[in-house]
């Protein structure tokens, strides 16, 4: 593991203690909030379509414990998401996982993803406000 992996994987894990920590108060708008923070680059509280898979992006890689572009069962099982919601594995993976062979690849992740933004943005003009991002099924929802 080289150490630019392993400073932010501990980051990403402080951060996580952090967050299941305050499960109690970590409330959906929390999580809107950290996510617009973190993703939304330009500031307009709208996530484009680049902001979004970003996101998404980010996700798919802190999984992907040996870098080859799937995620599989027990890497979901294995990732810090997991201790945020117990049923995490499954969901991801029924989310996301089109070929239902238990991995999900980076082409299954783009093409979900492109769904998903398609349907999220019901005023179709490309980018997801806040209030459109409050639609999204979260996969961190208790």
């Amino acid at each position: 593991m080289n150490a630019k992996k392993l400073i932010i994987g501990s980051v990403v894990v402080i951060g996580v203690v952090l967050i299941t920590g305050c499960a109690s108060k970590f409330h959906k708008s929390n999580l809107e909030n950290f996510v617009f923070e973190r993703f939304d680059k330009d500031d307009d509280s709208k996530l484009s379509k680049k902001e979004h898979f970003n996101m998404i992006f980010s996700r798919f890689e802190r999984m992907d414990d040996n870098e080859d572009a799937k995620v599989t069962k027990k890497e979901l099982k294995d990732s810090i998401f997991a201790n945020i919601k117990s049923d995490f594995a499954d969901y991801y993976l029924n989310r996301y996982d089109l070929n239902k062979d238990e991995k999900i690849t980076k082409f299954e992740l783009i093409e979900q993803s492109k769904v998903e933004f398609k349907n999220l943005d019901r005023n179709s003009d490309g980018v997801l406000s806040r209030t459109e991002f409050k639609k999204q099924k979260s996969p961190f929802k208790k």
